[in-house]
């Protein structure tokens, strides 16, 4: 199968097999000692292994393997990750799993750039202006992806003061992120449902304002296009490592855009309270929250251009320039409903027990945090509803 690598700010590199390729690419960036992290499925499925053997023919030396993330990434994970890191003289991280070891190589990584030894130091999320060190990151999610791989964000939690530490820098940028169709070969229908519809999410995030730069929006328009092609027929026919390439190939475009764009204030925030408080896929509750939150947008003229991608060449030349909004909108609800007729996938927050009663509680928990004056609690609460 094809193996391809696209590179702006972010490395992507997609293909069967591809982690095979990862010791060329850490020789590119002059990466001579790494630090493996992972987490437990990735260690125990062998994932690990196939990175030891793919270094084990270069002059690239694992200097220590910490495999010790659960299922979330915690303050003490990053803090010995960061500390293992600094004693071996790395310079550069591969984390392989799940989003929980991706975002704890992530807190290590800021760590490392700040000179600091406590994720605590940054109980106000301040970072300073001058990093001291960096450190290469190679992302490789053992799945099709959370989106979250490519985006300079990280989610740090402490569970002895209970609380959550949230950083939206680039101090945690993935430098190289690896997605090999080789880990999606017991992908069920549902996931690849969740994985499309979340990556069409965060694609259109970078046609809504008119300002988002035009690689966001190239990498944007490439995901569009795929998802529209591919996702039910990969739904359909999972066992076909074309379509899952393909699909995997549009979760990394999507994430990769929406990284260069000014993040949405709302859908991300509250997808974390709800996917914290029950227990739930991120992806999938920002994926229904998105569904309800587009129809409301005031979408700019930009907007409207994302139905090239949606529809044949001959069709668009069809609607008027000032109709093109609307017709997207109409799109967007099509595939949504297409794809649950194709698959049993979690349209409504009531799929994850979240209940009519819990909303106020909801929209309260995101005031609290929102310092954005144009989300009000009541426009929360409205979407929250929709939702269920």
């Amino acid at each position: 199968m094809e193996l391809k690598v696209f590179e702006s700010a972010i490395k992507l590199m997609v293909g069967d097999g591809i982690i095979e390729n990862i010791s060329y690419v850490l020789n590119q960036k002059h990466c001579e000692k790494v630090m493996i992290v992972s987490d437990e499925p990735a260690y125990r499925l062998g994932y690990v292994d196939m990175i030891k053997r793919a270094l084990s023919i270069s002059p690239i030396e694992i200097k220590y393997l910490y495999k010790g993330v659960g299922d979330i990434a915690l303050d003490k994970d990053v803090e010995e990750i960061a500390s293992k890191y600094r004693h071996f003289n790395c310079d550069g991280i591969i984390a392989i799993g799940k989003k929980s070891a991706i975002m704890a190589a992530k807190g290590a990584k800021i760590l490392i750039t700040e000179d600091a030894r406590y994720v605590s130091s940054f109980k106000s999320n301040k970072l300073t202006d001058f990093p001291t060190d960096t450190a290469l990151l190679v992302a490789i999610p053992i799945n099709f992806g959370s989106g979250f791989e490519a985006l300079p964000i990280a989610r740090i939690y402490d569970k002895v003061n209970n609380a959550i530490y949230e950083f939206d820098t680039s101090y945690c940028a993935t430098d190289v992120f690896v997605m090999d169709t080789k880990m999606t070969d017991i992908t069920p229908p549902k996931a690849i449902a969740t994985y499309g519809l979340f990556a069409l999410s965060l694609a259109m995030e970078c046609f809504i304002k008119d300002d988002t730069n035009m690689m966001a929006k190239a990498y944007a328009d490439a995901a569009i296009g795929i998802i529209y092609k591919y996702l039910t027929k990969c739904i359909f026919k999972n066992a076909n490592k074309e379509y899952r390439q393909k699909i995997m190939e549009a979760v990394g475009f999507s994430s990769c855009g929406y990284a260069m764009i000014k993040k949405n204030n709302l859908l991300s925030p509250l997808s974390d309270i709800i996917s914290d408080k029950y227990l739930a896929n991120y992806a999938n509750i920002y994926a229904i929250l998105f569904r309800k939150y587009i129809e409301d947008v005031e979408v700019g003229r930009a907007f409207g251009y994302a139905l090239n991608s949606m529809v044949d060449s001959n069709d668009f030349a069809l609607y008027a320039k000032e109709s093109r909004a609307q017709k997207t909108l109409a799109q967007i609800e099509s595939l949504y409903k297409n794809v649950e007729e194709c698959v049993d996938f979690n349209a409504h927050l009531s799929d994850f027990g979240v209940k009519e009663e819990d909303i106020e509680e909801i929209a309260t928990m995101f005031e609290r945090g929102n310092e954005d004056e144009t989300i009000t609690k009541d426009k929360v609460i409205d979407i929250l509803k929709a939702c269920l």
